[in-house]
């Protein structure tokens, strides 16, 4: 089981070593407010509408991390 906090880390670490992203960065090179980013990625908010989704479906696709679900899926 994987706590919200880990999962925040895990996927803060991929943009990190991955990517060579902070927040910081994902947030203004996409005009984003860096709140919106971190609300995402400590699961604040659910991503599932709006603004929140086009976040959390680029953090997933650079990442391979849901942001919405910090356990993988069992398929």
């Amino acid at each position: 089981m994987t706590t919200a906090k880990a999962h925040s880390n895990n996927i803060k670490h991929v943009l990190r070593t991955k990517h060579g992203l902070t927040l910081t960065n994902l947030a203004e090179q996409n005009s984003w407010k860096f709140r919106d980013v971190s609300d995402i990625v400590r699961g604040i908010r659910s991503g599932h509408f709006g603004k929140g989704r086009e976040v959390a479906e680029k953090i997933k696709e650079l990442t391979g991390l849901d942001p919405a679900n910090p356990e993988p899926s069992s398929h």
